[in-house]
């Protein structure tokens, strides 16, 4: 393995680090506090700031070095489980980008609409940590994926 290679699998797990470990920080901070009270104004805007500084990020972080990655190892970019884990990367990094961080920005500024961005935000963050596993498991099982609709090759 080069050093190239071993710097991008740092940056690779350093991202996603970042991005778990910021959502495990979001789900607790979430499930400390109810709307209206005192301390909920500080929680949405911890929330954002790590949504801005963590989460978007290191999934940034993650999706480019994995792009290098891939990238670097031809035959890879071949496998049906790769580019499917890259595509569900992309919207993950996407929803994180477009979806939640506007809608962490909009209860962090104190909204009154709350309970409404409070669904949402709980919608498109289990979204998110749906894909996420899915990545996951993809990237740890690496199944080979049929080319037609037939069925898969260990059921043949």
């Amino acid at each position: 393995m080069t050093i190239m290679r071993s710097c991008l699998r740092c940056l690779h797990f350093l991202g996603l680090a970042a991005f778990l470990g910021s959502i495990l920080g979001h789900v607790l901070t979430g499930a400390l506090v109810e709307p209206g009270s005192a301390a909920f104004a500080w929680a949405q805007e911890t929330k954002h700031a790590t949504t801005r500084w963590l989460t978007v990020p290191g999934l940034l972080l993650t999706l480019l070095t994995g792009i290098a990655l891939a990238v670097r190892t031809p035959q890879l970019l071949r496998s049906r489980w790769l580019r499917i884990k890259m595509g569900l990367a992309l919207l993950v990094t996407l929803n994180a980008t477009l979806i939640l961080l506007p809608l962490g920005a909009r209860l962090a500024a104190g909204t009154e609409e709350a309970e409404p961005l409070l669904t949402g935000e709980a919608v498109f963050g289990a979204c998110n940590l749906l894909m996420i596993a899915l990545v996951i498991v993809l990237a740890v099982a690496r199944p080979r994926l049929a080319k037609t609709g037939g069925p898969l090759p260990s059921q043949a």
